[in-house]
């Protein structure tokens, strides 16, 4: 179409044609008055003839004129010229909704345009109107990927008139209309929610749920049937949709704003579920750098740890990234239980009349079996441990007495240990001195108290993101 071939309209400088239906053609447009580029649309010529149709025309003017809302495209004029009905809006330059379903969408971009429509929806709402026409070709986009609601040419104010609306071709889309509408009932808002469930279906899905032969058989399914659950990667979204899809006005949302606040709930707590997925993978890379780092176990050591490293039992995540040195602590209390241990099974073995006491001490040890399972979860590392003279024996009359002195040491060594464990200093170096008051010159206890201390030292002047 050449530009002779324009309707002329004063004020306006046409420059070219966007876009042609049924009712009218809009056209990329100058308003010279503001020296601004706006969407033109003119009414066909046919149907300004008809009164009918001039009023609807004017109609939707007149409700858009009304709603002032981000997602509600603006009217900035309106008027007629020669028999030619026309209405002037903002430019929206960021395209059609069609255009960006056939490029692809996003999860997070569904859900924006969904609730931006929403809350167009809920802001007419408000003011007593029902579009009665959502779907995708009636979605366009500002530059900042805002979406725009557009057409209100079949929109119906709540309580209003509604003799314009007979005409079963022109009160809506039948894949979209909801049961009230298909069966030509009274509109509320709930029927808008309704049709922005069918475009959210569609958005995910990349088709509506219902579909026919006919628009009859269309109609009968909104009415009748219930769409297809999602599939399995969409179903976080099914509650919304079976909210927005429900049959009866009544089991719907209210308001558009309840649709809204159910999506961004759902979607917080999906970016927590990424979030916490993150940094799980981030700690256990950390985790598996320092394993990396540290030396192959010694031939010494190797007769302590009994089996390969494996999955931890029961982790806890809290304890995943502990400083090397508790390592070194864990493997360096186990060598000195293990020494005590065989040390009372050597003695037991060599006393002339084992009594049922020693019988008890000998078993005592297999009950903190579960330690050993333990100490495998931590990160494999040679230990500087001090040797245990398992030959050494005790003077026979002073062995039981000695045996359970021994006994008592290695429970508080334990307990020492398991404060450790919990960066409880306080409660090691406590129980470290407990051991020496039984035995002075025992090492280990020292040990757990020089490291509880240098622990506190770090702790407070230390990175502790480096540890």
């Amino acid at each position: 179409m050449s530009n002779r071939d324009f309707p002329s309209v004063p004020g306006y400088q046409i420059l070219k044609e966007m876009g042609q239906g049924g009712m009218a053609s809009v056209y990329l447009a100058v308003q010279e008055s503001f020296g601004r580029q706006v969407a033109l649309k003119i009414m066909s010529d046919q149907l300004g003839k008809d009164d009918v149709w001039a009023k609807r025309f004017m109609h939707e003017a007149r409700i858009v004129a009304q709603l002032s809302h981000s997602n509600i495209v603006p009217v900035f004029d309106v008027g007629s010229h020669n028999g030619r009905f026309y209405i002037s809006m903002e430019l929206l330059k960021g395209g059609k909704l069609d255009e960006k379903i056939a490029r692809g969408l996003s999860i997070p971009e569904i859900v924006k345009i969904v609730c931006g429509v929403a809350a167009g929806l809920d802001y007419a709402g408000s003011k007593g109107f029902v579009h009665r026409d959502i779907k995708p070709d009636n979605i366009m986009f500002r530059d900042d990927g805002t979406p725009v609601i557009l057409d209100f040419g079949i929109a119906k104010q709540k309580d209003g008139d509604s003799k314009m609306t007979k005409t079963g071709t022109i009160v809506g889309t039948t894949g979209y209309m909801s049961p009230e509408q298909a069966m030509g009932q009274e509109l509320d808002e709930r029927s808008d929610i309704y049709s922005l469930g069918i475009m959210f279906y569609e958005l995910l899905t990349d088709h509506v749920p219902f579909r026919g032969d006919s628009a009859v058989s269309v109609l009968l399914k909104h009415v009748q049937e219930t769409p297809s659950p999602l599939p399995g990667n969409l179903t976080t979204f099914q509650s919304v949709l079976d909210k927005a899809l429900a049959k009866k006005p009544e089991d719907r949302y209210k308001r558009a704003s309840e649709m809204i606040e159910h999506l961004q709930a759902i979607q917080n707590q999906s970016q927590q579920a990424v979030s916490n997925t993150a940094q799980t993978t981030v700690l256990n890379s950390i985790n598996q750098q320092k394993t990396s780092r540290q030396p192959a176990l010694g031939a010494n050591d190797a007769t302590v740890v009994t089996s390969p490293v494996s999955t931890p039992v029961n982790p806890e995540p809290a304890k995943k990234n502990r400083a090397p040195f508790f390592a070194a602590i864990t493997v360096m209390i186990l060598v000195v239980i293990a020494g005590i241990f065989f040390w009372m099974q050597h003695n037991s073995k060599t006393s002339p009349a084992p009594t049922p006491q020693a019988t008890e001490i000998k078993q005592t040890p297999v009950t903190e079996a579960p330690l050993v399972t333990q100490v495998q979860t931590v990160a494999e590392q040679p230990v500087a441990t001090e040797e245990i003279p398992l030959e050494e024996k005790a003077p026979a009359s002073n062995a039981p007495e000695e045996t359970g002195n021994k006994r008592v040491i290695a429970r508080i060594l334990l307990g020492a240990h398991e404060c450790m464990k919990q960066h409880k200093y306080d409660c090691a170096k406590s129980k470290a001195e407990s051991a020496l008051d039984l035995d002075p010159d025992n090492a280990i206890a020292k040990k757990i108290i020089a490291n509880s201390e240098k622990a506190q030292k770090d702790a407070f002047s230390g990175d502790w993101n480096e540890k």
